[in-house]
C-alpha cells in the first residue's frame, strides 16, 4: 500500500508553519514545494499559478518568502522524516496483521483437526516469519520505536524455550 498524492499533501500541510493564509493557493504551492517539486512544477500543480503571482507573494508576504526561500530545506527534512515514519509504521501494522492471521490459523490448525489447514503459500510464509519472532527481534523493535519517540512500555522481555519446544515469553513493564 502506498501513500496517495493527496495524503502526502495533507501530511505536507501539517508540517508547514501556520500563518495568515490569504490565499489557499499559497498553501498548495508550498505543499508541492515541500514534497520536492520544483517551482515550475509546484505552480502548475497548484492550479497554474502565474510567475508574477509568486513574485508578488514573495514581495508582500515575508513569512511566505521565508518559508519558500529560506526554511524550505529544513521543513523538507522534517517532512521526509515524518512521512517515512508514518508510512513505515502504517505498513508495519499491515504486515503484523498478516502475520497474525497466518499465525492464528496455524495455531488453530495445530489444536483442532477440523480447523482449516494452511495453504502452501501460508506454510511458506509461516516458515519465513517464524525466525523474526525472537526476543532479540522484539528488543530491536523496542529500540527502534523508542528512537522514534514512541512509548515502548517494557523494561525487559524474557523468553524461555520449554523441553516440549514451546516458548514462554514474559515481560516486565516500566514503573
Amino acid at each position: 500500500m502506498t501513500t496517495s498524492p493527496s495524503e502526502t499533501l495533507s501530511k505536507a500541510d501539517s508540517v508547514l508553519p501556520r500563518f495568515d493564509w490569504d490565499d489557499e493557493r499559497k498553501r498548495k504551492y508550498l505543499s508541492y514545494r515541500l514534497c520536492g517539486f520544483g517551482r515550475d512544477e509546484a505552480r502548475k500543480f497548484a492550479g497554474g499559478i502565474d510567475v508574477k503571482t509568486i513574485y508578488n507573494w514573495r514581495q508582500q508576504d515575508e513569512e511566505f518568502q521565508s518559508i519558500e526561500q529560506t526554511n524550505l530545506l529544513t521543513l523538507q527534512r522534517t517532512f521526509s522524516e515524518q512521512v517515512v515514519n508514518l508510512d513505515f509504521t502504517r505498513n508495519f501494522k499491515l504486515a503484523l496483521e498478516l502475520d497474525f492471521r497466518v499465525l492464528a490459523k496455524a495455531n488453530e490448525a495445530s489444536q483442532n483437526v477440523n480447523a482449516a489447514q494452511l495453504t502452501k503459500e501460508e506454510r511458506e510464509y509461516l516458515i519465513k516469519i517464524r525466525p523474526l519472532y525472537t526476543p532479540a527481534a522484539f528488543a530491536a523493535l523496542q529500540d527502534m520505536f523508542a528512537g522514534l519517540g514512541a512509548v515502548t512500555g517494557w523494561d525487559e522481555v524474557l523468553a524461555m524455550r520449554k523441553p516440549d519446544g514451546s516458548v514462554s515469553i514474559a515481560a516486565r513493564k516500566n514503573s
